[in-house]
C-alpha cells in the first residue's frame, strides 16, 4: 500500500506541496474539504509524483512563467477520472491512460473537475527527450495515448515506479525504531 509523503486538507496546502515538488501554481479547490495526496521519487534530473486529490483547478501565471529559470517539461499520466490541459491556445482532454505535456516557462491551466483524481506527473528536463525545440513545442497541450511512440514505456514506468514509492516506503517504516 501506498503511504503518501504529502498529506493535505486545503488547496493552500495544495499550492505550498505544488510548489514545492514542481513549480509555483495557484489552486482553486471545486469542493468544500479539500483532500489531497502525494508522493514523489527523484532519480537523477528528473522526478516521478502520484497524487490523488478532490477537484481542483491549477493554474500557472504569465509572472510566474517569466520567472522560472528552469529547463524542465511536465508530464501528466491520467490513471483515474479525466482532466483539460490548457496551453498556447490549445485544448485537450486527458481521459484515463491518456497523457499531456506541458511547458512551466508559459502560462498553463490544469483542471482535474471530477472526483477520484490519480494521476502520475512526471518532471523531465527537455533536453534528455532529443527533440528539437519545435518538436517540444508542438507537443504541448496535445493528448497522448498510448499509439503515440513512447507514451505506453511512461506507462509502464509509471507503473514500476508507483510501485516502488510503495516499496521505498514501506522498507523506510520496517527501518525506523519503534518506541
Amino acid at each position: 500500500m501506498l503511504h503518501p509523503d504529502v498529506v493535505v486538507d486545503s488547496i493552500a496546502e495544495w499550492e505550498d506541496a505544488s510548489a514545492a515538488t514542481f513549480v509555483p501554481l495557484r489552486c482553486h479547490g471545486r469542493q468544500h474539504g479539500f483532500h489531497a495526496e502525494m508522493s514523489t521519487v527523484v532519480t537523477g534530473s528528473s522526478a516521478l509524483s502520484w497524487m490523488v486529490s478532490a477537484p481542483v483547478t491549477v493554474e500557472r501565471t504569465e509572472y510566474a512563467s517569466r520567472q522560472y529559470v528552469g529547463d524542465d517539461l511536465l508530464l501528466t499520466l491520467q490513471l483515474r477520472a479525466a482532466s483539460t490541459v490548457m496551453q498556447d491556445g490549445r485544448t485537450s482532454r486527458i481521459s484515463r491512460g491518456r497523457a499531456a505535456a506541458y511547458d512551466p516557462r508559459r502560462p498553463y491551466v490544469l483542471d482535474f473537475p471530477e472526483r477520484g483524481q490519480e494521476l502520475i506527473v512526471v518532471r523531465v528536463d527537455r533536453r534528455e527527450l532529443g527533440l528539437r525545440p519545435n518538436e517540444i513545442d508542438r507537443a504541448m497541450a496535445c493528448p497522448l495515448d498510448q499509439r503515440t511512440p513512447g507514451v505506453p514505456a511512461l506507462f509502464g514506468l509509471a507503473g514500476v515506479s508507483h510501485a516502488s514509492l510503495g516499496l521505498l516506503q514501506h522498507r523506510s517504516r520496517m527501518r525506523s525504531p519503534t518506541s
